[in-house]
């Protein structure tokens, strides 16, 4: 699993990468859809990694909150039965 968070870790880095010099590329080199085109990299510069930062996030607190995930035992009161015994 941690490989494979990694892996996507490295291409979303390079993908977003990849937009940083698209926008660039496409301030520096003129068009005629050079404005629509410079908002829509500046646009899905910003947009996309707080999508993605919000996808996580909501990820995170719904996998917390799953029922089909195992507690885990207290070991606190288990080690005090423990001690009482001796």
């Amino acid at each position: 699993m941690k490989k494979l968070k990694r892996i996507m870790a490295l291409i979303l880095a390079i993908f977003l990468f990849s937009l940083y010099g698209l926008t660039l590329i496409v301030s520096i080199v003129g068009g005629s859809n050079q404005d629509s085109m410079l908002k829509a990299c500046i646009y899905s510069t910003i947009v996309i990694p707080i999508f993605l930062w919000t996808y996580n996030l909501l990820y995170r607190v719904l996998k917390k909150d799953s029922p089909m995930q195992p507690k885990e035992k207290d070991t606190t009161s288990s080690n005090a039965k423990k001690n009482n015994r001796e």
